[in-house]
Formats: structure tokens, C-alpha cells, sequence
């Protein structure tokens, strides 16, 4: 792809639409593997893949699926979901996939937002829509998938005008439906949002915009020859940044059901794949496995990890990765931050990337000095490569956007002269003794104690000084070990300022939460100390010292 005199990529449709990329793969490297799907136990080279994505075009329009309409779908990665996504934009649609992790009241409501023409759902996953209807939101068309078309008839007892994916392409035209003239304005997907505080928005994001995550932070530290690890699922943003990652590039795909800590390495190995993203708390868990005499023997050469960097140069020392980089984004977003490759652990989160403004300003959206907490607000010097509003919510887009600029709702602080340092999320952040204390930074400290597997920390009422907080440390300790939370205290106390030492200790299980696994902040804010926290003062009445 040519690149403009800024250093971007040409902003053709040609170059960026999927349709128009995938055809052009198709006709230049028709042999080239495009994607391996091991849970299905096959591999499609470009050409077939643009033959599936056809086939499923022609289903979809044969029902009446056109430009701007939308198709749902409730999946794990794997071929379905892949070719619903290549399928639906073939024809200009959008595609809308699903929280595999929702039940019935969460996909009602996406239901309600999206407003599908046609509903994809994994046979696995039919009880979760058993007994609706289209006064749910569910469309007059749902399609079943599934490896095994038996059990795809099985799940459709109780679905309405069902037909099987595999028998409806299988007998579908391969030929490329007419081309619908599709551009970079256009939306390609809707996205829902964590619903870390509320009820998931869905975000209409254009094709400008997923081109605008990958180009800088991504591009210029991989190549064509690199295998990209499809793990993360294509609900989320994540998932979505290393197909377009693959496309760009012609590389590789390999795409999973999802992320497996266990067999993370055996996929690796199997199928030589040399690029990885890595969430925190995957990261955190790999690291926790036994150490093996084999852990740097793979094949594995370069991570990318969002914003997170505590303990990466341990972690690609043990497992012997070449290179990393770093980058922040939202789904709202454009990847406005990064870092390059191979940035110090202690480097900020990010410098500002060619063609983004950003700002960190207060709550009257008035800049901050240098070394000020505020709020990162963002825009772009080209169109198209922020997200286009949230889908039926007019005043949740309207208070993202003000005075020009999108609040991403995140503090930072401006660190350099083009460097900016992620502090917390705005709703998250802890005031205690007239500091602010940034939940994230604990939390790094807390995940370095050996038997920490996961954690959170929030502010909980002070009982001596009205409007203020005290620290309640919400931790899971690994399988297994054998945790004492005065020795935790004691650990996290020697690496944190005194102010930001948590008072609180509770003990879980397991964390409560989103279905995109954020942590659900506001409802371990809302127990507050309870009758199982640990209380280092000893000093509130019915906590257990």
C-alpha cells in the first residue's frame, strides 16, 4: 500500500475496505494460507476464503440483507464467525458479533440496540435464545452454526425459520455479489462496550477507524511473513485489530475459540506463530504457569500488550520474545498513544502518533499544566478514524464528544513534551488524605506478589474523614497457595507510598466480572467492608483483624 506525505496509508477503499482487500488478495496470492482454524481442523488460503465469504453474501442477500444493514452473531472464533464477518461486508452490511459470554436479558437488549435482519448463533448457544421472539428483538432469520449440522438441528427446536450455515453456503452461488461501493466513512462493525457501569453501548465504527489502530502502532513491527494469534475474540476490539493487521500485510491468521492459558504454548508450537496480544491478566497467568526447561523454545518473536508493561522484560526473557511494543486504545478510539518497539518498562504509556491531537484537561475541559492529573481527551486531523456514535443513543454520543474533542473518561498525565502516562479510569481513581491514587498502579504492585493470581482495588468510605476513601484490596490468590494477608500487606507496603497502601483485604474466589472479563469495579465499591475484609487497623467494628 502506498503511504501519503505524513507517512500514512493511502486512504483508497482499495486499500482499507475488507472486501476490496480480501478480492485483491484473492486474485494476487490465491494459494497463500489466509487463516487456520484448529478447533475446525481446517485452513482456507485467500482464495477460499473469498469464495466462503461469497457464499455467505449470497445467502444474506437472497434474504434481503443489503448496504447498511446488520447481521448478528453469537459465536467463538472459527470459520462461522469468520465468514459471517468477510460475508456481511462483501455487501456492505454490518457486522455485529455478540458477547459469548451473555445471557438471554444482555442479548435481548443487544437485540434492542443493533436491531439485526439476521441472527447467526452457534448451536451451542441456542438455549440463550430458545423461547424468543421477534418482539425480543430476535430476527424472522436465524441461522445455525456449528461444526456438527446435527447438533445444529438439535439447538433449532425452539428457533423460528431456521436454516443451518453449512447447508445454506454449501448450496449458495461463489460467485462475488455486486459490489456495493463501500468507502472509508462506512461503518463495518458494531462493537459493544464492557458495560463496566451500566448497560453495553454499541459503537458504529467506520472502516477509516480500524485502519487508524493498526497502521502506526502495528504495521512498521511486522511483516508479511508473520503468524498473528487470532485468540482474542472478535467481539472485541482486540480481535479485530490482528485481522486488519493480517490483511494489510497478507500474513497469517491463526484463529482459536478463545484464549487458553493452558494450551497457549502448544498453538504457539503448532502452528508457528510469531505475533501475540496479550491482555494483562493473561499475561499475569502465563507467567504464573511452572516454569518448563522448554518455556523460551517456540517460535513466538514479537507482543503487543495494550498498556500494560510491568514485568514484560521477565516475562520475554523466560519465554525467549524478541521484541514488544505497546499501544493505547478503546474501542471508541484510534490508538492515539504508543510506544514503539522494545520501550523501557518504565517508559510512559505512550507518545501521540502521527495525525492524532490530544489534550489532558479538568473537568471543565480547560488543559492542565505538564505533571497534572486530568482527563485525555482526543481528536483527529483525518475523518474517519473515530468511532461514528454509540447506536441508538443520541445523549451517550453527544457527552462523548464536547467542544470537538472525544473524552475517553481516562485520567493521564502529560509526562514529556509529546509523552502521556495512563493514571486510571475517571470513575475509578481513589482520593485519600488529599491524593489521588491511581487503582492501577496498586493494582501492578498487588499482581507481583507470587500467590496473587488477580485483583482489584477500590475506594471504600474513610469512617474518620467524611469524603474520603481508604484502599480495599479485592484479591484471588493462586490455586493452591497458601496466602497470608499480613505477609501481603507487608510485601505491597514495601513498594507502594504509604498513602497508597490498601487498609482493606478481601479474599475472592474469583472477581466479579463484564463479559469482556473487565472487573466489575462498582459492585466491589458497592460491598464496601464487609464481614469476610480483613482490616490491617483493626479499627472498624465486625471486621476480622
Amino acid at each position: 500500500m502506498n503511504l501519503d506525505d505524513n507517512g500514512h496509508r493511502a486512504r483508497d477503499a482499495a486499500g482499507i475496505v475488507f472486501r476490496y482487500v480480501l478480492e485483491h488478495r484473492a486474485a494476487t496470492m490465491p494459494d497463500r494460507v489466509f487463516a487456520t482454524f484448529p478447533a475446525d481442523r481446517t485452513e482456507w488460503t485467500w482464495a477460499q476464503a473469498d469464495e466462503a465469504a461469497n457464499r455467505l453474501a449470497s445467502v444474506l442477500a437472497a434474504h434481503g440483507v443489503g448496504r447498511g444493514d446488520r447481521v448478528a452473531i453469537l459465536s467463538d472464533n472459527g470459520a462461522s464467525m469468520v465468514q459471517t464477518l468477510l460475508g456481511t461486508t462483501k455487501l456492505g452490511a454490518v457486522f455485529v458479533p455478540f458477547n459469548t459470554g451473555w445471557k438471554a436479558d444482555q442479548i435481548r437488549h443487544a437485540f434492542d440496540v443493533a436491531r439485526p435482519s439476521v441472527f447467526i448463533c452457534q448451536a451451542r448457544f441456542a438455549d440463550r435464545v430458545s423461547g424468543m421472539e421477534p418482539g425480543d428483538g430476535l430476527p424472522a432469520l436465524v441461522i445455525l452454526s456449528d461444526d456438527d449440522s446435527r447438533d445444529a438441528a438439535a439447538g433449532a427446536a425452539e428457533l423460528p425459520s431456521v436454516g443451518v450455515l453449512a447447508d445454506l453456503t454449501g448450496s449458495a452461488s461463489p460467485e462475488r455479489p455486486a459490489d456495493p461501493y463501500i468507502d472509508v466513512w462506512d461503518p463495518y462493525a458494531v462493537i459493544f462496550t464492557s458495560g463496566t457501569t451500566g448497560r453495553s453501548k454499541g459503537v458504529l465504527c467506520p472502516y477509516g477507524q480500524l485502519l487508524g489502530q493498526v497502521e502506526h502502532p502495528m504495521l512498521p513491527h511486522c511483516t508479511p511473513d508473520d503468524v498473528f494469534m487470532g485468540d482474542m475474540p472478535l467481539y472485541h476490539v482486540g480481535g479485530l485489530l490482528a485481522f486488519m493487521a493480517v490483511l494489510q500485510l497478507g500474513a497469517r491468521w491463526v484463529v482459536t475459540p478463545r484464549v487458553r492459558v493452558g494450551t497457549f504454548w502448544d498453538t504457539v508450537k503448532s502452528f508457528g506463530v510469531t505475533h501475540a496480544t496479550l491482555l494483562p491478566q493473561v499475561a499475569t497467568f502465563i507467567e504464573k504457569q511452572p516454569p518448563r526447561p522448554d518455556d523460551a523454545d517456540n517460535p513466538l518473536r514479537i507482543i503487543i500488550t495494550g498498556s500494560y508493561s510491568r514485568g514484560l522484560d521477565r516475562w520475554c526473557e523466560r519465554f525467549g520474545v524478541e521484541h514488544r511494543y505497546r499501544y493505547y486504545n478503546a474501542t471508541e478510539l484510534c490508538a492515539p498513544l504508543m510506544t514503539g518497539l522494545d520501550p523501557p518498562e518504565d517508559a510512559a504509556t505512550g507518545h501521540v502518533r502521527p495525525g492524532v491531537a490530544v489534550r489532558v484537561v479538568d473537568e471543565h475541559d480547560v488543559p492542565v499544566p505538564r505533571g497534572t492529573v486530568g482527563e485525555l481527551v482526543v481528536r483527529t486531523d483525518r475523518p474517519w478514524e473515530m468511532f461514528l456514535g454509540y447506536v441508538g443513543d443520541l445523549p451517550a454520543t453527544t457527552a462523548a464528544w464536547r467542544n470537538g474533542w472525544y473524552r475517553t473518561g481516562d485520567l493521564f498525565v502529560q509526562t514529556g513534551e509529546h509523552t502521556y502516562q495512563y493514571v486510571d479510569r475517571l470513575k475509578d481513581a481513589i482520593r485519600r488524605r488529599g491524593e489521588n491514587i491511581s487503582s492501577f498502579e496498586v493494582e501492578e504492585v498487588m499482581l507481583r506478589h507470587p500467590a496473587v493470581v488477580s485483583c482489584a482495588a477500590v475506594g471504600v468510605p474513610a469512617d474518620d474523614v467524611s469524603g474520603d476513601e481508604d484502599i480495599k484490596a479485592c484479591i484471588v490468590p493462586r490455586e493452591g497457595a497458601d496466602l497470608d494477608v499480613a505477609e501481603f500487606i507487608a510485601f505491597v507496603g514495601r513498594l507502594l507510598p504509604s498513602y497508597a497502601v490498601p487498609r482493606y483485604v478481601e479474599v475472592y474466589r474469583e472477581l466479579p466480572r463484564t463479559s469482556t472479563q473487565k472487573v466489575r469495579k462498582a459492585d466491589l465499591r458497592a460491598a464496601g467492608v464487609t464481614s469476610a475484609t480483613w482490616d490491617r487497623l483493626g479499627a472498624v467494628e465486625g471486621v476480622r483483624k
